[in-house]
């Protein structure tokens, strides 16, 4: 290749990452619309589990199987919304998919069924038809904001596969063959929580099954002792102790837009 045609190609990465554009992210649906807890329950090998959350804790999330047999009989029509209230006690049939952390915390569950294979619930908030169309078009796109050359945008590594090892061993049964399905649960809450955590102008992007990238902007100095403790007490609510296992990995600072970009791979 010659150099005309190597900077002819870096030339349309550069314009590519220029021109990113951002989508209607998760972390849009939940922040805008203030959703406490909200849950995809996908079909798998004859069962429902959580596939997809925010707000749950770790140990709900492993109370999450459930039987299609079950939720045929509650939610016999796809796309309509049924409500379930604890002033009624319909809440009751449903309360055994939360630990007793935040079970006492739930006064109303709003569920839908989107295909056979597929339903989502939200939490003390009732589900609308826009709100559906609105988690039906969610972009899986990584949003970005572009860095602010004033703050200090640091490059970190957050990996909690210890954590979710001493978790699962401590709550799931050795020889569980959904080991791995609870597992990707329980990364994509942590994934949640983490792009909230480090929302705008900092981002979030998932680097392996069980890690993160993170560029964490702040006019701050770092100091990592002080993040650490910070993301144990968030996780906490997820892993509980096993959050003290997570890792945090300090890389550098980003200089430019492309290289947070390429850092995050929001290419």
């Amino acid at each position: 290749m010659d150099l005309t045609s190597q900077n002819s190609g870096l030339l349309r990465k550069i314009e590519s990452l220029q021109n990113f554009k951002q989508g209607n992210s998760y972390f849009n649906f939940i922040k805008n619309n203030e959703i406490e807890i909200f849950s995809e329950f996908s079909f798998y090998s004859d069962f429902f589990f959580c596939k997809n959350s925010y707000g749950l804790d770790g140990k709900s999330i492993l109370l999450s199987d459930s039987t299609k047999a079950f939720w045929d009989g509650l939610t016999p029509v796809l796309g309509r919304i049924y409500n379930f209230s604890k002033e009624d006690a319909s809440l009751t049939q449903l309360l055994q998919f939360f630990s007793f952390n935040i079970k006492d915390k739930i006064n109303h569950v709003s569920i839908c069924r989107l295909t056979e294979d597929s339903l989502i619930f939200i939490c003390n908030k009732n589900l609308t038809s826009s709100l559906i169309q609105e988690y039906k078009s969610i972009s899986l796109i990584q949003n970005y904001t572009k860095l602010i050359p004033e703050n200090k945008n640091y490059m970190l590594s957050v990996d909690f596969s210890e954590s979710i090892e001493d978790f699962c061993a401590k709550n799931i049964k050795d020889d569980s063959d959904v080991r791995d399905i609870f597992e990707n649960a329980l990364t994509q809450e942590v994934l949640n929580r983490m792009t909230f955590y480090f929302s705008s102008p900092s981002a979030v992007s998932k680097s392996s099954k069980t890690a993160v990238n993170v560029i964490f902007s702040t006019k701050s100095v770092f100091v990592p002792e002080l993040l650490h403790s910070h993301l144990v007490k968030l996780l906490k609510n997820v892993f509980d102790d096993s959050a003290e296992l997570i890792g945090l990995n300090f890389l550098g600072q980003a200089q430019s837009d492309i290289a947070a970009r390429e850092f995050l791979k929001v290419i």
